[in-house]
């Protein structure tokens, strides 16, 4: 059997291994150009390896991760076409049999192998097939729905319909895909849509979804209703509102407003979140984070961002984020009552062109906190060295962030990074970045570098 560490670097040496240059695009780096096959069916992608370091004074991990992604064919040309993503994993240096807590452990220690694999995407679509404008079987992401899913069956589009509210609809099915569940028995993602534009500048689309999920902890049954409303104003302002019923109670709203004059550089966004009830357990396609944050209880979120261009070289942005419980008695980790406001002056290409940097000031005001109010700042500067490498550095304050690793909520983050891309050919990138987090129970090193190569 070949040893992964092997495989690891035979893929690293193909990746980087010379090719006869291609002919210069006119876009400055653009992907590689599809090739056409013996079938006359284009065929273009990706091949990435990434390894990942990550280490704390008493402990390290390293992995490699490798991702494919295929497409083949074109939607506009060809009657059928389609698309490949897969993801691999190795754990270059794990003890497969560590007992007891290790700072490290992801759900891929579990297994018994150290290269562990996993199918994201493998799907073929049909187009122009009668009064369907598109067919797609097999494994896919449905992203336009109230709440994304991930299923292995089929969905199907009709044509849109232009003198009739250009209304077109659309039906899916199939098994939900949990891609560390042993069996998907006994679960199901069933749904339907419409949407139209009864006048212009509206948009419509009226969602409903049947999720059953069932588990070691028994069977969930939940039925998703989802209305959004998109209005554009003129060229300037656009209107947006989302409505979310689950098992017949409201379950959140969004409304969202844009204003954008590009003549004077100038963009306002305002937008306001509301969960009625309280989460609790679903199936875990509507809230795969249940385990973890437990339930969510109801809030109200405000946020405000004001950016305005002030010539060839400085934009100044501002906001605001209020975020308050109904019951702030029942705030907890991963739910919490806060106000923050920033401000980022950002300086592009002054006094030297490739030079751009941003500093960002913050103010958290958090009800309950020990320390108070809290100010910080955080800032990033990109040195574009040459048209095919450019160098960036920074630091950022987050009072709130989620640790994977873990499974628990850090407070008052301080990261450090750096990084540097750069384009080795035409159809290979390269990448290299450290980062460093200061954090109250440890500090966390993490150094990652990376190969792409396009065809």
């Amino acid at each position: 059997m070949v040893d992964p560490v092997t495989i690891s670097t035979l893929l690293f040496l193909a990746l980087a291994a010379p090719q006869q240059e291609a002919a210069p695009q006119p876009q400055e780096h653009a992907a590689a150009p599809a090739v056409e096959r013996p079938s006359g069916i284009p065929i273009h992608g990706s091949l990435s390896a990434r390894y990942r370091l990550r280490a704390t004074d008493d402990d390290r991990d390293q992995d490699l991760y490798e991702v494919l992604s295929v497409d083949a064919g074109e939607a506009q040309r060809h009657p059928v076409t389609g698309h490949l993503f897969v993801r691999a994993t190795e754990d270059l240096d794990g003890d497969m049999n560590t007992a007891g807590f290790a700072p490290f452990d992801s759900i891929t220690d579990t297994f018994e192998s150290r290269v562990n694999s996993r199918l994201y995407a493998a799907y073929l679509d049909v187009h122009r097939l009668g009064p369907l404008q598109t067919l797609r079987a097999g494994r896919q992401w449905i992203h336009d729905t109230p709440v994304p899913f991930h299923l292995d069956g089929v969905v199907a589009e009709t044509i849109e319909c232009k003198n009739f509210g250009h209304f077109h609809a659309g039906m899916y099915g199939g098994l939900p895909v949990h891609l560390y569940e042993s069996s998907p028995s006994g679960d199901l993602i069933a749904g339907t849509y419409i949407e139209a534009s009864p006048w212009k500048g509206m948009r419509a689309r009226l969602d409903y979804a049947r999720v059953v999920d069932e588990n070691v902890f028994g069977e969930q049954r939940n039925d998703l209703f989802g209305l959004g409303l998109t209005q554009r104003l003129g060229e300037k302002l656009q209107l947006q509102g989302r409505y979310g019923m689950l098992d017949g109670e409201g379950r959140d709203l969004l409304l969202r407003g844009v204003f954008t004059d590009a003549p004077s550089d100038l963009q306002f966004q305002l937008s306001y979140t509301q969960l009625f009830n309280t989460q609790r357990e679903l199936a875990i396609d509507l809230d795969s984070f249940f385990l973890a944050a437990r339930a969510y209880v109801p809030y109200g979120q405000i946020r405000a961002l004001i950016a305005k261009g002030f010539g060839p070289h400085f934009v100044l942005q501002g906001g605001i984020d209020l975020r308050e419980l109904e019951n702030d008695t029942e705030e907890g980790p991963f739910n919490r009552e806060f106000r923050r406001y920033f401000l980022t002056p950002t300086v592009n290409a002054w006094p030297w062109p490739p030079i751009a940097w941003s500093v960002t000031v913050e103010m958290w005001d958090v009800p309950g906190q020990d320390d108070g109010d809290i100010a910080t700042a955080g800032f990033e500067m990109t040195v574009q060295v040459s048209p095919d490498l450019k160098l960036a550095a920074g630091s950022a304050y987050t009072l709130y962030t989620f640790d994977e690793l873990l499974n628990e909520e850090r407070e008052n983050v301080r990261t450090l990074y750096a990084r540097a891309t750069a384009a080795l050919r035409q159809d290979l990138k390269g990448e290299l970045g450290v980062q460093f987090e200061d954090a109250e129970i440890d500090d966390f090193w993490t150094l990652k570098v990376g190969l792409t190569q396009s065809f």
